[in-house]
């Protein structure tokens, strides 16, 4: 599946087609991580693969073996836009930066107080309480009507009128999310005059996330705990 753009560019549902195709099938992960290590593979010598797309990102990102850059420019590969992967390697180098897919230390904890509340959750919903979560202000109405298995979009939709554009903007994807419709008004995610930076970043991490749900969490917090304990030897070091 290949995506060209379109005389009104690239839209959000059109993203969520894209990357959820490919990371739909998981029946679960067989393998030992060292499997998946690049490493092992046969295409792969001194360091450098002999394909132009990993063959076994999927395991490796199950396996959390790949950055979180190659798991964005994998899940967006098929998006002929060269705008669009422009601000991706932007999002992608801020990601790196600040070793962590949340916008901010506050996003990250209210993320995890909405999974905490829900039981099993499925990919989709995890994508959609990353997004309900970014914004301090969406989140006070969203987690009144978050369920174990869903959220209750009706009764959202009624208690955020007048909030601020970029957290409205996430609430619409949110919503595409959960029924694969196509509410956002985000006609061209490329274009940086209509879509807040910070807005499409989330939104291309939640895309991920619904493909591939707490694994692609899991892939950036690797570098955040990579970070912690160098900090903490660094610490002991010093005592």
């Amino acid at each position: 599946m290949y995506i060209e753009m379109k005389k009104t560019g690239l839209d959000v549902s059109d993203l969520i087609a894209l990357v959820q195709r490919r990371g739909g099938g998981n029946t679960g992960f067989p393998y030992k991580s060292f499997v998946c290590r690049c490493s092992n593979c046969l295409y792969s010598t001194k360091g450098k693969c002999a394909l132009k797309e990993c063959c076994c990102m999927d395991e490796r990102i199950r396996a959390h073996t790949c950055t979180f850059g190659e798991m964005m420019r994998y899940c967006f590969s098929g998006i002929g836009d060269n705008v669009f992967h422009f601000c991706l390697r932007i999002a992608i180098e801020r990601e790196a930066e600040l070793k962590s897919c949340f916008l901010d230390a506050g996003h990250r904890k209210r993320f995890y107080e909405g999974l905490a509340y829900t039981r099993k959750a499925s990919n989709n919903l995890i994508a959609q309480i990353f997004l309900l979560s970014a914004y301090e202000s969406l989140w006070v109405e969203a987690k009144k009507v978050l369920e174990r298995n869903c959220v209750v979009y009706s009764a959202l939709e009624i208690s955020i009128k007048g909030i601020d554009v970029n957290p409205h903007n996430l609430f619409t994807t949110a919503i595409d999310l959960e029924y694969g419709s196509a509410h956002s008004d985000l006609l061209d995610l490329s274009d940086d005059e209509v879509v807040d930076f910070d807005v499409f970043r989330m939104i291309c991490y939640a895309v991920a996330i619904s493909a591939y749900g707490l694994d692609a969490i899991r892939v950036s917090e690797k570098q955040r705990a990579k970070k912690y304990k160098h900090k903490r030897k660094g610490e002991r070091t010093n005592e």
